[in-house]
């Protein structure tokens, strides 16, 4: 991962912070609004067998890629505030 480096002619370590905390901070709302529309077998049911089993894994596809984008701006944002 290639972070941002803190110098004179670049953004300033808080502006950099400040920025990658809001983006942080967007992304746990959107996992806490993805655990909110979790698939719910009663609205699959009609599709048959394997149509919430199938629902089920493309959400924690997606789960898991928010957890992932998450985990990259923490990083960014520690480099930063070690910086």
């Amino acid at each position: 991962m290639t972070f941002p480096t803190v110098h004179m002619n670049g953004d300033s370590k808080q502006t950099l912070l400040d920025q990658n905390l809001k983006a942080t901070h967007a992304i746990r709302d959107a996992i806490d609004a993805m655990h909110e529309a979790a698939p719910n077998a009663r609205n699959f049911y009609v599709q048959g067998e394997g149509a919430w089993k199938a629902a089920r894994d493309e959400y924690s596809n997606r789960l898991r890629q928010l957890d992932s984008i998450r985990d990259e701006l923490d990083a960014i944002t520690q480099h930063i505030a070690d910086s």
